[in-house]
């Protein structure tokens, strides 16, 4: 006869094992979730208030080294049925000298889904994502104070 060994430690353990690697597979299918707060700010694009800083920093992005670009004044176009355009000029420095480059920024809808292009640069309709607007100026600690107190007092 065979004494029987018990298995009751086995199975435990293999519970346990089971538990222990469910927790795990929980735990990092929720790491996605948990770290989102934190990364999510930094995979955004950037994001521009106006078409100066923007066009820069597309010029830069291809390479051009641009030194000043200038916007001419907007106008609410009529050619084409464009409801904005501007004339850009663009100080592109080249070797020793630097040289004018003209081009041209259009919108369809006021200033939205925008474009450039600057043949000279063998740039033809490039987009521009939309602007956003500037955000409002923070109240100092002072016009904080006065709000708290003027809710306060009346």
């Amino acid at each position: 006869m065979r004494a029987q060994t018990s298995r009751r430690p086995d199975d435990t353990e293999r519970r346990l094992r089971r538990w222990v690697n469910l927790f795990v597979l929980v735990g990092l299918l929720e790491l996605p979730v948990l770290m989102w707060p934190w990364l999510g700010p930094l995979t955004q694009p950037r994001r521009y208030t106006n078409h100066h800083d923007q066009i820069m920093a597309a010029l830069h992005s291809r390479g051009i080294n641009a030194a000043q670009l200038y916007l001419e004044q907007g106008w609410p176009d009529q050619i084409n049925h464009q409801t904005y355009g501007a004339n850009l000029i663009i100080i592109v420095a080249a070797g020793n000298g630097e040289r004018k480059v003209s081009g041209r920024i259009e919108c369809r809808e006021q200033k939205r889904r925008c474009w450039y292009q600057v043949a000279a640069l063998g740039i033809g309709r490039e987009n521009l994502s939309d602007l956003v607007p500037p955000a409002p100026p923070q109240p100092t600690n002072l016009e904080r104070i006065q709000e708290t107190l003027s809710r306060l007092i009346g």
